[in-house]
């Protein structure tokens, strides 16, 4: 089976997973790398096609207009990884995500929440395949190995926040419910930290407020923050350092992290918003309200209960079965042929 992906290949190892146990080929390319040899088309991020900019109303009506050209001779399906792109819910962007949607002929979700907001009875067949656990990533070093990497004492109780901080609101929200948590020892991991400082100040001064506050944050030693792009031989690191991994989305359908928190046996704290609250629901772990600081700290202080006591002993190697690299390639493979036979 030949399978198009139309935009270049992602940091993300997420369809890497899927990808090295499919029965087939993924091609990755711009709209120009299409031939009429593809069985599917298949769309992950639509502004993925745009080179991760909003397109303009020509290059959207240009889009239909490819769409529908290719689906002369293959079937378009799309994942649906977000609702709309974060924090970017312009018109163009939303007509984007319409147009994909409306020329679907089936559609993957990673969730029941989001399956679910799709009522109404359509041709466009829709269907449930688990995130995959990021099972290619090296996982080879301890706790204390990680921890003596980062500087970090075995005594601590640390927090990871990993990934992009995407605004202000998930910035404050880290922050307040770290000093809101009444905990010894507890240390704020965060490998890509992001200041979110007003672009009316100064260049100057701008420079000088980054440079005092990279300094008070060294200066105490609850904090590891550094701000790096992190390669994939050494997440690893940052994972098995961290006794808890902390989601601090405010919006959003679905997190990558919930998933790289499951692969190293990190108990994970996250929001009660879209496909993150039923996963994290279904596995008993703690859930918190995006607008309400006490059960934030209420959350992450469960977390810490959890982990004390053993992933292992919380979640169950069967729970973790659906999540398998290898199982949700089946179901990606057996969904493209379904579609291909009708």
């Amino acid at each position: 089976m030949k399978v198009f992906l139309p935009f270049k290949p992602v940091e993300n190892t997420y369809l890497f997973e899927i990808e090295n146990h499919f029965q087939g080929v993924f091609s990755y390319g711009d709209f120009n790398a299409y031939n009429n040899d593809y069985h599917i088309v298949n769309i992950h991020w639509p502004e993925a096609m745009f080179s991760w900019k909003e397109p303009t109303i020509q290059q959207l009506k240009d889009l239909e207009v490819t769409l529908k050209t290719w689906k002369k001779h293959s079937k378009l399906i799309y994942t649906r990884h977000n609702e709309i792109p974060h924090y970017n819910q312009t018109e163009n962007y939303k007509k984007l995500y319409e147009i994909v949607i409306k020329l679907a002929d089936g559609i993957i979700h990673l969730g029941e929440y989001s399956l679910n907001q799709f009522t109404q009875e359509t041709e466009t067949k829709h269907v449930v395949i688990r995130h995959p656990l990021y099972l290619s990533i090296p996982n080879e070093i301890s706790k204390n190995e990680a921890r003596k990497i980062l500087g970090i004492s075995d005594k601590a109780k640390v927090i990871l926040v990993f990934g992009k901080i995407r605004s202000k609101e998930e910035n404050q929200l880290i922050f307040n419910s770290f000093k809101g948590l009444k905990i010894s020892n507890k240390v704020l991991l965060i490998p890509s930290m992001q200041y979110f400082l007003s672009n009316k100040i100064p260049r100057k001064l701008l420079v000088l407020l980054r440079y005092l506050m990279k300094a008070y944050y060294k200066l105490h030693s609850n904090y590891c923050l550094k701000n790096e792009f992190v390669k994939t031989e050494n997440i690893q690191n940052y994972f098995n350092a961290s006794d808890i991994v902390f989601i601090p989305r405010v919006t959003g359908l679905n997190s990558g992290n919930l998933f790289m928190g499951l692969t190293f046996n990190r108990v994970v704290v996250g929001p009660n918003i879209g496909n993150i609250k039923n996963i994290l629901n279904n596995l008993g772990f703690p859930i918190f309200k995006t607008n309400n600081a006490d059960s934030v700290v209420e959350s992450i202080s469960k977390g810490f209960s959890i982990s004390e006591n053993g992933f292992e002993n919380k979640v169950n190697k069967e729970q973790l079965i659906e999540y398998n690299s290898e199982v949700v390639s089946k179901q990606y493979f057996n969904f493209f042929k379904t579609i291909l036979n009708e």
